[in-house]
């Protein structure tokens, strides 16, 4: 019988993805790609779903099968690709207030490659960000095809003030026991960082690629979570200034025009605080 993939995380980066990775790769009833993302579902044309499910057929054991790939929301194919493999498919979705998802995507983006640019005004013209930042374009195909109660849509704000609420948000809505508790439930993962040496970083970002396309992205996240390649890569008080603060307060300004869309789509309203801002 042909594996099925049970719960999926579709975006967005930068809005507490790793962190959910980590939080549920060692849960005893999840079973989860080792490399996070199989990066089936992040590619412009649709593929056989058929590939999708020998990769599926890897695994074994009982537990749900997941995974969290954060681009999938950026291409529209991939809400009926999942439709077709599994109509009770549970689908989770974090969004952060734009103007801070640009901020923290540009100076993450700055720190690890130039394919988007070497500045944040360069970077927000990249049609991949444009596809990013358009929350409601990029659900709307995914609630079109799966019912509204099969879609979990979380706020990174709610993140932030209370992990354990979330994680806990999570596993009622994948199906799983959220009384096993994850050793990193109260820690900061992946936090938008300045590089030491910036031709080091991009180097070992794009080894990092590579070895993904290769199929060991196992690798990759164990390396992720070696301290001291942290120490060598990022500097801790180093201050980078490329224009990201005026960029969240452009994204911000933008963003206010789409809410009533974005709300209309997902059926949830978003956080008070996007609107204040």
């Amino acid at each position: 019988m042909t594996a099925k993939l049970d719960f999926i995380y579709i975006g967005t980066p930068k809005a507490g993805s790793t962190w959910l990775f980590e939080a549920l790769r060692h849960h005893p009833d999840v079973q989860l790609f080792p490399g996070k993302a199989s990066k089936f579902f992040e590619t412009e044309t649709p593929r056989p779903i058929a590939e999708y499910d020998q990769q599926l057929n890897r695994f074994e054991g009982s537990g749900k099968i997941g995974e969290i790939s954060h681009d999938a929301y950026l291409y529209p194919h991939n809400a009926a690709l999942l439709r077709e493999h599994n109509p009770d498919l549970k689908i989770l979705v974090c969004l952060r207030e734009p103007g801070d998802f640009a901020r923290s995507l540009i100076l993450w983006l700055h720190a690890h490659t130039r394919d988007y640019g070497d500045c944040a005004q360069d970077m927000l013209k990249h049609p991949k960000i444009r596809s990013w930042m358009n929350y409601a374009a990029g659900l709307q195909p995914f609630f079109a095809e799966f019912p509204a109660d099969q879609i979990k849509v979380l706020f990174f704000e709610d993140f932030k003030a209370n992990p354990a609420k979330f994680y806990r948000d999570v596993c009622d809505h994948v199906g799983i026991s959220h009384e096993w508790q994850p050793a990193s439930l109260q820690e900061v993962v992946n936090p938008a960082r300045a590089p030491r040496f910036d031709l080091l970083t991009q180097i070992v970002f794009k080894i990092g690629v590579v070895t993904r396309l290769l199929g060991f992205g196992g690798i990759v996240e164990a390396a992720k979570r070696w301290k001291l390649l942290e120490k060598l890569l990022y500097a801790p008080s180093k201050a980078v200034e490329i224009g990201q603060h005026e960029a969240a307060r452009i994204e911000r300004a933008l963003a206010r025009n789409s809410y009533d869309q974005l709300e209309r789509t997902i059926g949830v309203d978003v956080p008070a605080a996007w609107r204040e801002n």
